[in-house]
């Protein structure tokens, strides 16, 4: 387990549910955050499952995904019956899974619109229809 000034590191990175066990096996102190890259186009089940379990809170970096996939179909219609925008919808998409979003921008525009999206609902049809984008990888 890594420290600082004493204090034992309880947020990691990427750690799937086997390497949280692993780490589990020798730590005085259970993670309290696992930090990974997630989003329809990769959305990790069974981490994301295996965390929520084990009350470790999951932090969705780069949730807007760099706004890559903004222009994607099936998030722009979804968008449109959500009354949002993409982003929007990608912020809310985590939420909506009980995962802490990041998204990050230096725009002051879609910084309030991130925070907006607060009050996006999506239905859960739309989350099905957002977690078919997974591409696995």
């Amino acid at each position: 387990m890594h420290r600082f000034t004493g204090i034992p590191k309880r947020s990691y990175e990427n750690f799937s549910g086997a390497h949280i066990d692993k780490l589990m096996k020798k730590a005085k102190v259970k993670p309290a955050v696992n930090q990974i890259k997630v989003r329809p186009w990769l959305t990790h089940p069974e981490t994301v499952n295996y965390c929520q379990n084990q009350d470790i809170i999951v932090q969705a970096y780069s949730p807007l995904v760099k706004g890559y996939k903004v222009r994607n179909s099936m998030l722009i219609e979804i968008a449109k019956e959500a009354n949002a925008t993409p982003g929007q919808v990608l912020v809310a998409f985590s939420l909506a899974r009980k995962i802490v979003a990041l998204p990050k921008s230096a725009n002051v525009k879609r910084k309030k619109e991130n925070l907006e999206a607060i009050n996006t609902k999506l239905s859960t049809e739309q989350g099905e229809r957002l977690m078919a984008l997974d591409e696995y990888y």
